[in-house]
């Protein structure tokens, strides 16, 4: 007489359920890693745009002469007359509300006085939905990031 062994396996479907959950978690995890990237890089762009702003504000006091932080859309870069430009994510749209003088052949720009002053100016931020704008004081010059 034989005796019957009851051996602990996983079935054959018991294995596919397993294989296909896995696929799927695989597959919603990198979406939502872009995600958080994402506003990563936004919040950083924001953040060095601020300190790029109030570097030009205060070269302008120290050098007691105007200068101007130029923001280039199509080229997707910000910078000053003394810095080398800074390149931003394609993901992130931007605006830029400034001096109609301060718009030259595409780019353009808030411009500091050796006062501290400005021409003022709004520099809006977005990806996903999440909004930043930089806020240029046209009285003191200040910079002040806004966040929704």
């Amino acid at each position: 007489m034989a005796v019957a062994r009851k051996t602990s396996a996983f079935t054959l479907i018991e294995l596919l359920v397993v294989l296909s959950l896995m696929v799927l978690l695989f597959s919603l995890v990198p979406p939502l890693l872009s995600g958080s990237l994402s506003t990563g890089a936004l919040r950083s762009t924001a953040h060095q745009m601020a300190a790029e702003l109030r570097q030009a504000r205060s070269l302008a006091m120290v050098k007691q002469q105007d200068v101007v932080w130029s923001l280039d859309m199509e080229q997707r870069v910000f910078y000053t007359q003394s810095s080398n430009p800074t390149r931003f994510s394609e993901d992130i749209n931007v605006t830029l509300t400034t001096s109609a003088t301060d718009v030259h052949q595409g780019v353009g720009g808030i411009r500091f006085f050796p006062d501290g002053a400005s021409g003022g100016g709004r520099v809006g931020l977005s990806a996903l939905e999440q909004n930043y704008w930089l806020d240029v004081d046209w009285l003191t010059g200040q910079v002040q990031i806004v966040t929704d």
